[in-house]
């Protein structure tokens, strides 16, 4: 996810960080990580 959204990723101090995401880019992470879930 990190390489997919890089573009949208925002640094914050003290190492922490965040990505400004669009809602559908948040659904499809949670598509992701639905399935991934289920392939283990």
């Amino acid at each position: 996810m990190h390489k997919r959204f890089k573009s949208s990723s925002v640094k914050l101090k003290k190492s922490r960080e965040w990505f400004d995401l669009w809602v559908w880019q948040i659904w499809l992470i949670y598509f992701w990580m639905k399935v991934y879930h289920l392939k283990n």
